[in-house]
């Protein structure tokens, strides 16, 4: 597909290297990138599963939460732990870069 665009670009870049790429010619066209990720909205449900998982484990560090609940954003899950932990209903404990639930049954 050459035409009269593309001659007028090669013609002000005289002595430059031009490339000509395609979307077939780039490896990960197509793949997950495109694809949106379903996201939940419902915070009750969020909030019952956090706990139900504190009461299996006690312990959870955030970012494993977070691959537990795939279906919701990073931000959601965040939203709902800062949410039970002002309520009393978890315990979150900030070290350095890293945050980690605790069940508030867990002894701390």
């Amino acid at each position: 597909m050459y035409d009269q665009h593309t001659e007028e670009l090669e013609k002000s870049n005289a002595g430059n290297i031009m490339i000509h790429v395609t979307k077939e010619d780039l490896p990960m066209y197509g793949t997950v990138l495109e694809t949106p990720m379903p996201v939940q909205l419902s915070t009750e449900g969020l909030n019952r599963r956090i706990l139900d998982h504190l009461n299996e484990e006690a312990v959870i560090g955030l970012d494993s939460l977070v691959q537990m609940l795939p279906e919701y954003s990073w931000n959601q899950i965040f939203h709902a732990v800062d949410q039970l932990a002002r309520a009393g209903s978890i315990v979150l404990r900030r070290h350095r870069y890293d945050y980690t639930l605790f069940s508030t049954a867990y002894p701390t």
